[in-house]
């Protein structure tokens, strides 16, 4: 099971909508998403007898190699009814949490603006915590470059090999601190020769880059009631929403969160 923690608002869009928004990393509220990665692929390249101004090299032409894909993601928890995800991601007010059973890229469909971008897709990943994991998955990216560069010949399927490994695992890379939230992504690698054009909405004085990520209802399996003093009628009125949507979200259970915590 995979959980998404959000607010009222966010419940009701997504599910009206039958939509979960996936965000240009650029734009995550974390401003260190995706740049972890390099320090640890740094010391991949010393360990491999690359340094000084051959190091310098080589991290540029990495960068180089990385231009030209935009990664677009969403979060999920593998965590249900979580007190740090009810007091993170949710307002004072109240929150709720979706349940999907599934997450298998074959049950979504990505969209920018008119523009089907499902080929992308890859199926929900783990985020890594553990530090021998990322100098583990560190060294294989770094000898993949190494290699697809010190040939003579044409290794496009070793570039390739680069790109797609680099762009998944930079997303996945997360601080140790952060371990708690058990965080699974669904990540999408745009490439910008697609001329894919994304969706855009606004978030304090920003015009933030999106994607659609359409869902169907039956992998929704439960809703989680955060913590709220008015749990019953949050029962009830999400009954009756759900009851309008129709037949199709007849089979999602209703539950309020276990926990003992009064936010308000």
């Amino acid at each position: 099971m995979y959980y998404h923690y959000t607010d009222i608002n966010g419940l009701y869009s997504i599910l009206l909508n039958k939509k979960l928004w996936l965000t240009d990393s650029r734009f995550l509220n974390d401003h260190t998403e995706g740049t972890e990665i390099f320090s640890y692929l740094e010391k991949a390249f010393e360990k491999l007898g690359v340094n000084g101004s051959d190091l310098k090299l080589t991290m540029k032409k990495f960068s180089d190699l990385s231009i030209g894909i935009d990664s677009y993601t969403t979060s999920f928890s593998t965590e249900a009814d979580l007190l740090s995800q009810w007091r993170g991601y949710c307002p004072s007010s109240g929150g709720y949490c979706l349940g999907f059973k599934s997450l298998d890229r074959n049950q979504f469909e990505v969209l920018g603006d008119g523009t089907s971008l499902t080929q992308w897709l890859i199926d929900p990943q783990p985020c890594i915590y553990l530090e021998d994991k990322k100098i583990q998955l560190a060294n294989i990216i770094a000898n993949t470059l190494l290699e697809w560069l010190g040939g003579n010949e044409s290794k496009d399927h070793l570039k390739y090999q680069f790109m797609m490994q680099f762009h998944n695992m930079k997303m996945l890379y997360k601080s140790s601190h952060f371990k708690e939230e058990s965080e699974a992504r669904v990540i999408v690698n745009v490439h910008n020769d697609q001329m894919a054009i994304p969706m855009f909405r606004t978030k304090s004085n920003l015009v933030v880059p999106y994607l659609n990520l359409i869902f169907q209802p039956r992998i929704i399996k439960e809703i989680i009631i955060g913590p709220s003093s008015k749990k019953e009628l949050a029962k009830l009125g999400l009954q009756i929403f759900l009851k309008s949507l129709g037949p199709d979200f007849a089979h999602i259970n209703i539950r309020h969160s276990s926990i003992p915590y009064r936010n308000i």
